[in-house]
């Protein structure tokens, strides 16, 4: 299902974003970094228009127990804490970000799961994860859906947000940065385009029912929109931000990965291309 992005506010430009994409901007810096993450959760928010899918709204607003495992700048959950005063947030992560405020129904830990998940057996009405795909390896993955699942509450729900690590269409040069993209998750055991994979992963941890799996195309490009555009600049700057591991596993010089990501923007302003992000729901029955 793929939707247009072409409504977007010029408002959604975070803070030093070009107005334009010309050449993609490194990711070193942690306050590039932290405006990516801005991007890439209104990307995401915008598409599903919203943000989530499981069907927790009547206890959100009367009052639940949220957990979101791998919070990042916390967006959403801060989101989230200011439009249901009832209910209570935790975003965890293995570091927190910097707030000069936040909602009194917000808490914010600094944990890794793979340490467990600091929290008693069926504790929280609704856990998420959002977009930390290339973060875990296949392995890591089977260790964080049962953890989700231990402490997620019977008739409580989890959600999964992901974005495949590649995008489909294009020409010959966004081929041929997806594909070395994608031998390089795959030579570190990681999923490339996790959606396929997120069902099952719910499915064999066990103790779930209703899994539902659903995705949304976000197309890249301007020529879609200005919500497509900067999909265009997050995935090029992540590229670019690979540069020094993709350069040796493609064995080709510096100039020429410049050149091809100068060809990818190109490319996905004249043809189809597109982003594909998936969202998965379980809801616990043991």
């Amino acid at each position: 299902m793929a939707r247009s992005l072409s409504d977007a506010p010029s408002s959604f430009y975070p803070a030093g974003y070009p107005n334009k994409i010309s050449s993609p901007y490194p990711m070193s810096n942690d306050e590039f970094k932290r405006e990516r993450l801005h991007l890439q959760h209104n990307l995401v928010k915008c598409s599903w228009k919203g943000n989530f899918i499981a069907p927790v709204e009547e206890k959100l607003k009367n009052g639940a127990t949220v957990l979101d495992v791998g919070c990042g700048p916390c967006l959403s959950l801060l989101e989230l804490s200011t439009t249901y005063p009832k209910s209570n947030f935790i975003g965890l992560d293995t570091a927190t970000p910097r707030m000069f405020s936040r909602p009194p129904n917000l808490s914010l830990l600094t944990h890794n799961v793979f340490s467990g998940l600091p929290f008693p057996d069926n504790h929280f009405d609704f856990v998420y994860q959002r977009l930390i795909a290339s973060n875990h390896t296949i392995e890591e993955w089977k260790i964080i859906m049962k953890e989700l699942v231990r402490v997620t509450k019977t008739d409580g729900w989890i959600e999964l947000i992901e974005m495949d690590g590649i995008i489909c269409g294009g020409g010959r040069a966004t081929k041929s940065l997806s594909s070395a993209m994608k031998n390089y998750l795959q030579s570190k055991n990681m999923y490339s385009a996790i959606g396929p994979h997120l069902q099952n992963l719910l499915l064999n941890t066990g103790g779930l029912t209703d899994i539902d799996h659903l995705s949304v195309d976000i197309p890249i490009g301007k020529k879609n929109g200005r919500y497509a555009e900067l999909a265009l600049l997050d995935f090029a700057s992540k590229m670019n931000s690979l540069k020094s591991t993709l350069l040796t596993q493609m064995d080709i010089t510096n100039e020429h990965y410049d050149a091809l990501i100068e060809t990818l923007i190109y490319e996905a302003n004249k043809q189809n291309v597109y982003w594909k992000t998936h969202r998965v729901i379980g809801r616990k029955n043991s």
